[in-house]
């Protein structure tokens, strides 16, 4: 007799660019017990690269019983640019313990306003637009761009 876990879904991933400094609505994996015996939790953490940049909350106790299920609750509050990744990590009595969530992020550390919005081009003369780059708190890295796919 023994303990398994499942996570569901097994990874979590915040496609919505989100703020440098503020916290995302959170996403939840179920863990549920599928062995046939009660699965002793000693651990639920964060690890990996950026784990400042998620917090976690669960409802899982130290035990989950035979066929029980209960939630982890992931935040991402980033605190730097570009794609932010670690884990949930689960220390439990299962085989393979620790079992592990991907987490994925992406930050949001400057925006854009272009000027104006549309404009109509006469064929073979050229369209101006002003493109205007504001950081967000506290960003002063340098922003690269490029035009492609011009129209014949």
């Amino acid at each position: 007799m023994a303990p398994t876990v499942q996570s569901n879904p097994s990874s979590l991933n915040f496609p919505t660019p989100q703020l440098i400094g503020t916290n995302s609505s959170p996403q939840v994996t179920t863990l549920t017990n599928t062995g046939d015996a009660i699965l002793t939790i000693t651990s639920i953490a964060i690890s990996g690269t950026a784990a400042s940049d998620f917090t976690q909350t669960n409802n899982c106790g130290s035990m989950l019983a035979v066929n029980a299920t209960c939630q982890i609750h992931v935040t991402f509050s980033p605190t730097g640019g570009s794609v932010r990744a670690a884990n949930v990590q689960i220390t439990d009595s299962a085989l393979g313990s620790p079992q592990t969530i991907a987490l994925t992020g992406t930050s949001q550390d400057f925006s854009l306003a272009i000027a104006p919005g549309t404009a109509t081009v006469t064929p073979g003369q050229a369209g101006n637009y002003t493109l205007t780059v504001f950081p967000l708190n506290g960003f002063s890295q340098t922003v690269m761009l490029s035009c492609s796919g011009t129209p014949p």
